[in-house]
């Protein structure tokens, strides 16, 4: 939901959490809207999601890793 509700993402084509010893790993799968530069979208997505998930769960994020889909209009 997070990753969703930031600026340049057309939508969310899945995510996949793992935890292990308290430090969670996460892959979000997006596409992007049409027009927006990549590299600031992707690392507003990588902060918001790191925040939001060591806010909610109290461990630490070690990656969040972006698969881009592709575009969408």
């Amino acid at each position: 939901m997070t990753a969703a509700e930031c600026y340049g993402i057309a939508s969310v084509g899945g995510a996949k959490v793992t935890a292990e010893d308290n430090r969670i790993d996460v892959s979000v799968m997006l596409h992007l809207k049409f027009g927006v530069t990549m590299d600031p979208v992707i690392e507003s997505v990588r902060r918001a999601v790191k925040y939001n998930v060591e806010t909610f769960t109290g461990m630490t994020v070690d990656t969040v890793n972006i698969d881009i889909l592709g575009i969408k209009n």
